[in-house]
């Protein structure tokens, strides 16, 4: 048989018209294909949208808390040495007074009232825009609407063609159904910002005679060329579904479970020896210095603790070894990989395997960002106190670290 033949029978998107028929039937036909083509690049547009506004929110989200954590080790860091420099001044004669000293004071001073202002109101900005939530609830989104469009490329579940005929409806009318109900499920709560494109303003007839592209209100600059995907086959064949989604997760799922693996260990080890020094500086009487490390081993478990990373990573592991498994019983099947059942079964298995990796992290992070704005919430009234001398410093700091890496503060 020729080879190229049974590749179109095999995961060809065919569509066969009694050559008896009236053309307006042809016609009619015709434009109902092509509506499918039409949803699918509505759906993958909406969907790119959604993306974009997610990694836009994540960006905003870890600068804040970025900027929000060195801003509170510096504001440590600069009230031991006021401490540290009021108490050698008033032991050591020798060091210089006077005006200069009435200066480096006053610098100190002022810059201890400011710097705990600006974090309260970092803390308060991060908590009225909340862009945490809402990069967690876009990637939601975004994710539930890729597992539609899977399903629906791949015409199972719902998508079916006895689920199709029982239900006397389209496809296409039931992926628009459930697009809008993941749409009102996740985003109608978060709409009070804007999180659409900019308007298109598109040329005059003269412009477009002259060859002018539509552009945007906002004159925004065009965006960097990469790997464009094109428009999406209406039809997914098992063979492709296998390397577009299983397989690209898989590897997806390898690359992050390293990263995030690499970097849990490097944090754990530097909150470990950040412990390990405080005991020494303990030992040595720096009770000051002590300050310092124990505010940067807070850092470091916050960081660790609003980025979920061990929690994320143990998903990560466990939807490998899922996504593993039913890669080995989808070849294993070998011919009977034809069956229909047995097209649906994978596909289900992938869709659920990863919807309940994304449940299980949504959880996890609003669950965390939660406690994250409480502990802020906290910290900002007590910044906006703007004690600059060393309160809280008096006394020796507790220095102990917990066994699964989180340091406490005196």
């Amino acid at each position: 048989a020729d080879p190229v033949l049974a590749e179109v029978i095999a995961e060809g998107d065919l569509h066969f018209f009694p050559i008896i028929e009236e053309p307006e039937k042809l016609e009619l036909y015709i434009d109902l294909r092509l509506k499918a083509n039409d949803i699918l690049s509505q759906a993958q547009a909406q969907y790119k949208v959604y993306s974009d506004d997610a990694k836009q929110q994540e960006a905003i989200f870890r600068r804040q808390q970025f900027f929000i954590l060195v801003l509170g080790v510096i504001i440590t860091f600069l009230a031991v040495i006021q401490s540290f420099y009021m108490q050698i001044q008033e032991k050591v004669h020798w060091l210089p007074s006077g005006s200069f000293s009435a200066v480096l004071g006053g610098v100190l001073y002022y810059i201890l009232i400011g710097l705990p202002v600006l974090m309260a109101l970092l803390i308060a900005g991060a908590n009225r825009f909340n862009p945490g939530n809402r990069w967690v609830t876009m990637r939601a989104a975004t994710e539930a609407f890729k597992r539609e469009l899977f399903r629906y490329r791949t015409r199972t579940g719902i998508y079916s063609n006895m689920q199709v005929i029982l239900n006397k409806t389209t496809r296409e009318a039931t992926l628009a159904k459930s697009l809008e109900t993941i749409s009102r499920e996740w985003l109608e709560r978060n709409s009070d910002f804007a999180m659409f494109p900019a308007p298109i303003r598109y040329p005059s007839a003269r412009e477009a005679q002259k060859g002018v592209a539509p552009k945007t209100l906002e004159q925004r600059k065009p965006p960097k060329q990469g790997k464009s995907k094109g428009r999406l086959s209406v039809y997914l064949a098992p063979k492709r579904y296998i390397e577009e989604r299983l397989v690209d997760q898989l590897n997806f799922y390898k690359d992050r479970s390293q990263k995030l693996g690499r970097k849990l260990a490097q944090l754990q080890w530097i909150i470990l020896i950040l412990g390990g020094a405080a005991t020494l500086l303990a030992a040595l009487h720096f009770e000051l210095v002590i300050t310092v490390t124990t505010a940067i081993a807070t850092a470091l478990v916050t960081y660790l603790e609003y980025n979920q990373v061990a929690n994320t990573m143990k998903q990560y592991n466990h939807a490998i070894l899922t996504l593993t498994n039913i890669q080995n019983w989808w070849v294993a099947l070998e011919d009977a990989q034809a069956d229909q059942a047995n097209i649906d079964k994978l596909v289900n298995y992938v869709e659920t395997t990863l919807q309940t990796e994304q449940v299980g992290w949504v959880q996890q992070m609003q669950t965390a960002l939660t406690e994250l704005r409480a502990q802020q919430a906290k910290q900002g009234e007590d910044s906006s106190a703007a004690e600059p001398i060393n309160k809280g410093l008096e006394g020796k700091p507790d220095t102990s670290i917990s066994q699964n890496g989180s340091a406490s503060a005196g």
